[in-house]
C-alpha cells in the first residue's frame, strides 16, 4: 500500500433512484473537476495528478518543483493491503468526516478504487458514483 500512485482514469456515473446513466470518462490527460469533493480530489488531471500513502497519511494535491514534490494536502489515513484477496481499502479523515474507499480490483500495479457516493444536493437529487483507476509508480 505504501507508495506513490498516479490517477490514470476517473469514471463518473450519475445514480438517481437506482438508475444509472450519464457516464463520463476522464483519461489521457483530461481534467476532472468536482467542486463537491474534498481538497486534493476536487481536481484530478489524469496521467499527472498524484497520491501518496505513507505513515498513516494520504497525501494529495502535489506540486512538482524541479526534483521536489510539495504535497499541499494531507489527511490521516488507515489502510489495508490493496492486493488482499478480500479486497483492500483506505479510510481517510478530511475536515472531521470519514471517507471509506474500497479497492474493487487490482493486479499489483493498477487498482480500481471506489470512493463513497457524493450527494451534492443532500438526498434531493442524483448521487454521483466515482471510480478511480490508479497506478502505482514506486514503493
Amino acid at each position: 500500500v505504501t507508495g506513490l500512485y498516479v490517477f490514470k482514469k476517473v469514471t463518473v456515473t450519475v445514480v438517481d433512484n437506482s438508475l444509472q446513466n450519464n457516464n463520463a470518462y476522464y483519461e489521457n490527460g483530461m481534467t476532472f473537476i468536482n467542486p463537491n469533493e474534498v481538497t486534493g480530489l476536487d481536481t484530478i488531471i489524469t496521467d499527472f495528478s498524484l497520491m501518496k500513502i505513507k505513515n498513516n497519511k494520504i497525501y494529495l494535491d502535489a506540486e512538482i518543483l524541479n526534483t521536489d514534490t510539495i504535497w499541499k494536502t494531507s489527511y490521516e489515513c488507515e489502510y489495508s493491503d490493496f492486493d488482499s484477496f478480500h479486497g483492500g481499502y483506505f479510510t481517510f479523515y478530511p475536515l472531521g468526516s470519514r471517507r471509506d474507499c474500497y479497492v474493487e480490483s487490482s493486479n499489483s500495479k493498477e487498482y480500481v478504487i471506489n470512493p463513497p457516493l457524493i450527494w451534492p444536493y443532500s438526498s434531493n437529487g442524483p448521487a454521483y458514483s466515482l471510480v478511480y483507476l490508479i497506478q502505482k509508480i514506486n514503493k
